[in-house]
């Protein structure tokens, strides 16, 4: 059940601050459970284990003993950000060591060509016009390939306000704790065999992803 609740600026002004646009103004909608809910069971669609590989391989279950389960509340939360105009920041909820994981998520791999906008107006026709999900993608400037991560939370991240130089996070390919072989291919999201393929393969390869970590650069105070 959702709960239709009022809009959420957090400030910037709709027609004179530069991030407008750049966030939903809907960050407070929730949703509440209509019935019990087993810790483990899937929320998007009803389904077994059959209706993805034959029952041959269990669905992940939750399990809090786990060391490879990561809760994000328990690191990081998301509030209205300390930089002007820039809408919602990730904000450290306890103290964070450094070297910590804090988040990992994979990346949607597409082709920049892909988020061009073909200008129809004459005015507008020489103009070079991408849409807005660009500037959350990770690529060299000279790369057609682009990276987007669209994990939980990791889009509320935001550059420091002047320089890099009082970043506290850095970001760096997946590590991950399992041999290949360990899982089965549905649980593996993390394919390092696709660094060695053109960036249009990569792009066009489904079943196998890239994953990165956003690490803490020092130790983080809540």
């Amino acid at each position: 059940q959702v709960h239709r609740v009022s809009e959420d600026s957090t400030g910037a002004h709709r027609a004179r601050s530069p991030a407008a646009g750049a966030f939903s103004y809907h960050h407070n909608r929730m949703f509440t459970a209509v019935r019990d809910i087993v810790a483990g069971e899937e929320l998007v669609v009803e389904c077994a284990d059959s209706d993805f590989d034959g029952g041959i391989y269990q669905l992940s279950r939750y399990d809090p003993k786990d060391k490879a389960v990561t809760c994000l509340d328990d690191a990081m939360t998301v509030g209205v950000s300390t930089i002007p105009n820039i809408g919602k920041g990730l904000f450290a909820s306890r103290h964070v060591k450094k070297g910590e994981v804090l988040i990992s998520t994979p990346v949607l791999s597409l082709m920049r060509e892909e988020l061009r906008i073909k200008a129809t107006e004459p005015s507008r026709v020489d103009m070079e016009l991408w849409q807005l999900l660009l500037n959350y993608c990770f690529s060299h400037p000279i790369s057609d390939l682009l990276l987007l991560p669209y994990g939980p939370m990791f889009n509320y991240i935001n550059h420091p306000p002047n320089d890099n130089t009082n970043a506290n996070t850095f970001i760096k390919w997946h590590e991950s704790p399992f041999d290949g072989n360990e899982l089965p291919r549905r649980q593996q999201h993390y394919h390092p065999e696709l660094f060695s393929m053109d960036p249009k393969q990569v792009a066009a390869t489904h079943g196998k992803g890239l994953m990165i970590d956003l690490i803490a650069s020092n130790d983080i105070n809540e």
